[in-house]
């Protein structure tokens, strides 16, 4: 019997941040670019009560919570926390005989188990949710399910500090009633196009025509109908190389000025900066995406002189690229804005404080 673990740390950047001051613990923190157009990398739970979240702009932020501790976020701090908290699961693992273990991100983590019982693998996620707490004094929220699927949907649904599970055979339980928007890996677009063929729960699109489903989302219409069975094969511990990495941004209201469109789009690259460093890479290209009022798009690339992990090169390169986009489209309204970053290698040596200008 297959059976996987998710753990997912809670407000990382912030929780780390209150561990290292216990007199901020109880107080709102936010933690991002605390100049020019900087925005929210996270907050803790006790700034979210006041509406901040993650991807806000920091002067949105700071009128919502003015008492709360702004702070620059501090990647190496973040990093070591977060390679101890891996070798400590990696370590146990070993010892009781999981399958496999994956770190997918800087605080999240996968492990397998197909030689023990599904109450044996509950037992070690309350290990690893202990460990985390009363070793490393931080707070995460465990999800446990027949495959990775499952596993981050109970993790999801328990947040905060929260320890879910769906057993055996539960996943349709689980599931049912679900509107698609809450199926991992179906984004606002997907939600918006499943909604035009009638389809808006799990349960519709568990038994939506799967022939349907093919000739409208193709290779990813099979599945979306194995997702909504609570069926997904991905083995934990197999990592796709990363070649890009980017962010995209709808708007409620269509941009109508360049200065509002470079606002937004600085914010956007603020975002992937941080998952830049986060993952220790350097970038050599760039690009910008927008998509008109009309729904036309259009995407503009430059490769750089060198590679780089530079937020104010990124954000100038952005900002040129936007420039180009604003006048050969005569000023259209903008309805979304991307950034991606590309050409991405590994960093060698250790990163230099301008990095994080």
């Amino acid at each position: 019997m297959r059976v996987v673990v998710h753990l997912d740390m809670d407000a990382f950047f912030a929780s780390a941040e209150q561990r290292r001051n216990p007199k901020i613990a109880s107080s709102p923190v936010i933690v991002g670019g605390l100049q020019g157009r900087g925005v929210v990398s996270t907050c803790s739970y006790q700034a979210r009560k006041f509406g901040v979240h993650s991807g806000m702009a920091m002067s949105l932020a700071r009128c919502l919570c003015p008492t709360a501790f702004f702070l620059e976020p501090d990647f190496e701090l973040y990093s070591k926390v977060s390679r101890q908290i891996a070798q400590a699961f990696a370590d146990n693992l070993s010892a009781i005989g999981g399958t496999s273990f994956e770190q997918a991100s800087v605080d999240e983590y996968y492990a397998e188990f197909s030689q023990n019982s599904f109450g044996e693998a509950v037992e070690w996620a309350r290990w690893a949710k202990k460990c985390v707490r009363f070793e490393h004094g931080l707070p995460c929220t465990v999800g446990v399910g027949e495959n990775k699927l499952l596993a981050k949907m109970a993790c999801g649904k328990s947040k905060p500090d929260g320890f879910g599970t769906v057993g055996a055979g539960q996943a349709k339980q689980f599931l049912r009633g679900l509107a698609v928007g809450e199926l991992h890996g179906v984004g606002p677009k997907t939600a918006g196009k499943l909604d035009r063929l009638g389809i808006r729960t799990v349960d519709e699109l568990a038994r939506a025509d799967v022939m349907l489903l093919l000739e409208e989302f193709g290779v990813y219409g099979n599945w979306l109908h194995f997702a909504a069975n609570g069926v997904d094969a991905t083995p934990v511990g197999v990592t796709i190389p990363t070649r890009s990495m980017g962010r995209e941004k709808t708007f409620q209201r269509d941009l109508d000025s360049l200065d509002q469109a470079r606002c937004e789009l600085c914010a956007i690259v603020c975002q992937v900066h941080d998952e830049l460093c986060l993952q220790s890479f350097f970038s050599r290209r760039v690009s910008v995406k927008a998509r008109f009022a009309d729904f036309e798009s259009r995407i503009v690339s430059k490769t750089l002189r060198q590679s780089t992990d530079c937020r104010d090169l990124l954000q100038n390169a952005a900002l040129e690229l936007l420039e180009k986009i604003w006048l050969e489209s005569g000023g259209k309204r903008v309805r979304l804005l991307g950034f991606t970053v590309g050409g991405l290698t590994e960093m060698k040596s250790q990163r230099k404080l301008s990095s994080f200008a």
